[in-house]
């Protein structure tokens, strides 16, 4: 179950990624920035979203888990002492933070950014719209909900790497 649920979830990123990059083409267009004939595929947009998308659709091959040894320095004993990391583990983590990263674009939308009227009027103002900006925004609006929200998917994903890099370590 919990895999048919991340596979409806990557699909759902995918095809978010699909709409961000036609979207920054139609912006680039709009503002010029693009030659008149230049298409989706000609701008190099289609190629930066197949290269991201093949980084989101990257998850941990199945039945095949690598263990290495790695040494850390414990302070107590003063000297290195071997823990061992997983390869499901490390992609698992990967995976967690390049999918945050994509659900921060998310953001942008979210905070009424991109609508039609915000972009016609920064771009007659020459303003930079970014999801930084869309943070700001959301931040001012609703900071209680965004400051929940931000914590519910970080503390997690923060847990597990921890989880993961204490995990074989001596107490």
């Amino acid at each position: 179950m919990l895999k048919l649920a991340t596979s409806f979830t990557t699909a759902f990123l995918v095809l978010f990624l699909y709409v961000y990059h036609r979207r920054k083409f139609e912006h680039m267009r709009i503002t010029n920035a693009l030659l008149q004939r230049d298409t989706f595929v000609s701008s190099g947009t289609l190629t930066a979203f197949a290269l991201e998308a093949l980084c989101y659709l990257v998850h941990a091959p199945p039945f095949v888990n690598v263990e290495f040894d790695v040494h850390f320095f414990d302070l107590q004993q003063s000297r290195w002492l071997p823990s061992v990391l997983s390869t499901d583990e490390l992609f698992t983590l990967l995976m967690m933070f390049a999918r945050f990263s994509l659900v921060v674009r998310t953001l942008r939308y979210a905070s009424g950014v991109e609508s039609a009227q915000t972009r016609g009027y920064s771009n007659m103002n020459n303003l930079n719209v970014t999801t930084a900006m869309a943070l700001r925004m959301l931040y001012e609006r609703f900071p209680f909900g965004l400051l929940t929200s931000l914590s519910v998917v970080l503390l997690p994903m923060f847990a597990f790497g921890m989880q993961m890099a204490e995990r074989c370590a001596p107490a």
